[in-house]
């Protein structure tokens, strides 16, 4: 979702991966390998944070 609204993964640091799109506006995304889905709380987080509606 991220990468295709023009984010890059700039850096991870145990399981937050932190994305960067152009214009400067970060999001970090908790993520686990043990878990294939996240909680739909943190999705619409993630989203709020990037500015997608």
């Amino acid at each position: 979702m991220l990468v295709n609204q023009g984010f890059v993964e700039t850096r991870i640091k145990g399981d937050h991966h932190r994305f960067v799109d152009q214009h400067g506006h970060k999001v970090t995304v908790p993520y686990s390998h043990l878990k294939d889905e996240i909680t739909l709380s943190t999705y619409r987080y993630i989203k709020q944070q990037a500015g997608i509606k």
